[in-house]
């Protein structure tokens, strides 16, 4: 399931955003549950 939605927002890698610092992910553990979540805000959108 593709829930890329059209946007007129840009994405930022979160290296554009924030400087000198460290960032580990994405997490793996948690990403079928940020999946979940976003099918099911998608899904009540319909």
């Amino acid at each position: 399931m593709n829930l890329a939605r059209p946007s007129r927002v840009r994405s930022l890698r979160i290296e554009e955003v924030i400087r000198d610092t460290v960032i580990e992910g994405p997490v793996a553990e948690l990403a079928e549950q940020v999946y979940e979540l976003h099918r099911q805000f998608y899904a009540k959108k319909r």
